[in-house]
């Protein structure tokens, strides 16, 4: 493996072009930026390697969108292919990684990189590296990310992506963070092995037939690689399922109650549990959820007959408010229903409450 490091600790690696910052103050602690309006910095890059990946060490405050950029080879200097990834923004030191080779517009020979970052943003930069690995590295990893899976989603119970292949840590690790997921289809190699696989059988046949040879033993051969092959994708396809299972045993049907969850619905199933007691009496109540899907249907079916609302729905008669994930939804000090500083509802209590963003409201009627 190879890496070249540019740290901005105390001091700016090479030369830098900076346009529309409205500062960019080299610290002890990385390169502070602030924008008012978009803004961008560029440097010419003398890789001595072909770069397959890079990361970022920075710091923000809030969370945004950044462009890494990069310009192909004879084209324009200010024609730029962007990039974007998000910053969290946690106030505390993060890592951001991308799998470059995974783009096919990623050139390595590139002339001239950069950075856009949007109007309004902090950033501490601190350090950028730029990855490379050989190629029995690369085989290694090719061969982890054969038997990488996706998690289960809504799509799974129809379709499965399959193995792919990728050839570095970070796009391991990056696989399935996007649909359709990155890297080949491990078929683009399978084919090729199985014709090369067929052309062998064929060609040592016809060199060394005699009398004694079966004329089925070239088939016979062919068809063990075939099915060989076939047991091997039904082995990482079948993992991929007990993985599954296996998992959603760990996380739901073994854990303790109030500990569960459950593949992409978190902890759901155990606030509904929590909130039944408080709905049961209730002909319908309202429900605030973070997004709409699946939540409100499976409300629906959870907590029949006690029908749920639609916050756009006619809700005069409802006094009972369910509120699963949603940070802007708080209850004041006066007991009053607060989305940001907005007042919804009058003076109520808080029966349940479930973690910090879920809860149980009733009004006083």
């Amino acid at each position: 493996m190879q890496t070249e490091e540019w740290s901005f600790l105390g001091s700016i690696p090479g030369r830098w072009e900076g346009v529309s910052f409205t500062s960019a103050v080299p610290t002890k602690d990385g390169l502070l930026i602030k924008t008012e309006k978009d803004g961008r910095m560029f440097r010419t890059p003398q890789f001595t390697f072909p770069v397959d990946a890079m990361r970022f060490t920075l710091n923000a405050p809030e969370t945004f969108q950044v462009k890494f950029l990069w310009n192909i080879p004879g084209t324009s200097p200010e024609d730029m292919v962007e990039l974007p990834f998000y910053v969290v923004g946690t106030g505390k030191e993060e890592i951001v990684e991308l799998p470059l080779a995974n783009y096919r517009e990623w050139n390595a020979a590139t002339q001239r990189i950069g950075l856009m970052l949007p109007a309004g943003t902090e950033l501490l930069l601190k350090k950028m590296e730029f990855l490379h690995w050989n190629f029995a590295e690369k085989i290694l990893y090719g061969f982890r990310s054969f038997w990488m899976t996706d998690g289960f989603r809504p799509y799974t119970i129809n379709f499965l992506w399959g193995p792919r292949i990728t050839a570095n840590p970070i796009a391991n690790a990056k696989m399935f963070h996007s649909i359709p997921p990155r890297g080949w289809s491990a078929f683009r190699f399978l084919y090729p092995l199985l014709f090369l696989a067929g052309a062998g059988i064929f060609v040592t046949y016809k060199k060394n037939r005699g009398p004694t040879i079966v004329r089925t033993q070239p088939l016979f051969c062919f068809l063990m690689v075939c099915f060989g092959l076939w047991l091997l994708l039904d082995i990482r396809m079948g993992m991929e399922y007990v993985g599954y299972a296996v998992k959603d045993y760990e996380t739901y049907i073994a854990a303790e109650p109030g500990k569960r969850t459950f593949r992409d619905r978190n902890n759901f199933n155990d606030f509904v549990d929590a909130a039944l007691p408080h709905i049961r009496k209730r002909n319908t109540y309202l429900f605030m959820s973070g997004q709409r899907w699946p939540y409100l249907g499976a409300m629906r079916y959870l907590t029949y007959p006690s029908v749920p609302l639609d916050p756009g729905a006619e809700t005069d008669a409802v006094d009972t408010v369910v509120v699963y994930e949603r940070p802007d939804i708080t209850v004041n000090g006066a007991g009053e229903l607060m989305y940001l500083d907005q007042k919804l509802s009058t003076p109520g209590t808080v029966l349940l409450r479930f973690g910090n963003d879920s809860f149980v409201f009733r009004m006083n009627l």
